[in-house]
């Protein structure tokens, strides 16, 4: 429900410029309607006055135009925040999928720098290892040939 009230005005501003109304819907909340009666009050009022209906027949036709603008807008409003929100949320959702990617992908990087590591220093080892054997060898090489020449000179 919706009621409706006039923004303050001065008779000059209402000439010159569209009537404003202000909004405030209100949910769940029952207003006994007295309006038919209040608007039968005000048009035997105006025709005792000897006014014109259509003076103020303009004005309540000013009023319901402007209601409608202010319905649209609102309705117009309460969609682009729901796709809005909706968006945002979505965002949200990928965002924390692509971290949990990212972190899950940054450990599978982590493990296999370790086991590349591990594998390297394995193979600097063994490396180590063969250099030493190796060499070993070599002394092993050079003391027997030094044998051998020392038997032949002998």
């Amino acid at each position: 429900m919706a009621i409706h009230e006039l923004s303050p005005t001065s008779d000059d501003e209402a000439d010159n410029e569209l009537t404003h109304s202000n909004f405030f819907f209100v949910v769940g909340v029952v207003i006994p309607s007295r309006a038919p009666n209040i608007i039968e009050q005000v048009w035997s009022m105006i025709s005792e006055l000897g006014f014109s209906k259509t003076i103020f027949e303009s004005h309540i036709t000013k009023i319901e135009k402007s209601l409608e603008v202010d319905l649209k807008t609102y309705h117009d409003t309460m969609v682009n925040f729901n796709i809005c929100k909706s968006v945002t949320n979505l965002a949200t959702q990928i965002w924390r999928i692509n971290k949990n990617k990212k972190t899950k992908l940054e450990r599978e990087v982590e493990r296999k720098l370790e086991e590349h590591n591990h594998i390297l220093e394995q193979l600097n080892r063994t490396l180590i290892q063969k250099r030493d054997l190796e060499q070993k060898n070599q002394l092993v090489i050079s003391s027997e040939i030094k044998d051998v020449l020392e038997m032949e000179i002998l």
